[in-house]
């Protein structure tokens, strides 16, 4: 039995070459990663500016760059890794400027995904694309986490023109998006009625 154990132990040796080089790839990624988290001050501030995090980022490349003769291997990831941040880059250093901007939006995806995952549980409807696309700028203050007393303490902070104020533009943005399904339904007669309308026509 001993001898069996010791023949299956040895086989792992065969992978030995692979898990190094797929380590050594984890390796330039959580660097990079690591770069990018940059802590914070105890007001918040981000202790490096988004030039200096960006001047880091670009020396991180310019060293993985030079590893290319060494690890010849290993060209396609690092050149995917230094195409993948050079895209990112003109959006990835604004939130160490401004401590509200966060630094990921894995919390946003995370929220989305409850969104959706709730709306299905509701309708049914596998696809929520349009319901997000029609209420989003709304559904985005639903918080799973509140009661109903929750929301209507929040309702009590609103004063009634604020509430008006909030309803007329809710029921424009639903009117634009009603526009836009009677056009995907029926593009023709859409402009056909826009048209009569243009010419002074009435739609009642």
């Amino acid at each position: 039995m001993l001898e069996q154990i010791q023949v299956l132990a040895q086989r792992r040796h065969k992978w030995d070459a692979e898990y190094q080089r797929l380590h050594r790839q984890q390796d330039w990624v959580l660097g990079l990663a690591a770069m990018l988290d940059v802590p914070r001050t105890e007001q918040g501030w981000w202790t490096h500016a988004g030039v200096e995090v960006a001047q880091d980022v670009q020396h991180y490349l310019d060293y993985l760059t030079d590893l290319k003769p060494h690890f010849p291997e290993d060209t396609a990831i690092i050149d995917h890794i230094i195409q993948r941040t050079q895209a990112w880059a003109p959006g990835l250093f604004h939130c160490y400027e401004e401590p509200a901007i966060p630094r990921t939006d894995n919390g946003l995806e995370q929220y989305i995904g409850i969104l959706k995952r709730q709306r299905r549980r509701t309708t049914g409807h596998k696809t929520v694309a349009d319901y997000i696309t029609r209420h989003g700028p709304y559904a985005i203050f639903y918080d799973p986490g509140q009661t109903a007393e929750d929301t209507l303490d929040h309702f009590r902070q609103v004063s009634t023109k604020e509430f008006r104020e909030e309803r007329e533009r809710f029921r424009a943005a639903q009117a634009c998006q009603r526009r836009i399904r009677s056009f995907r339904r029926d593009p023709d007669g859409y402009l056909h009625r826009l048209e009569f309308l243009w010419q002074g026509g009435d739609d009642a």
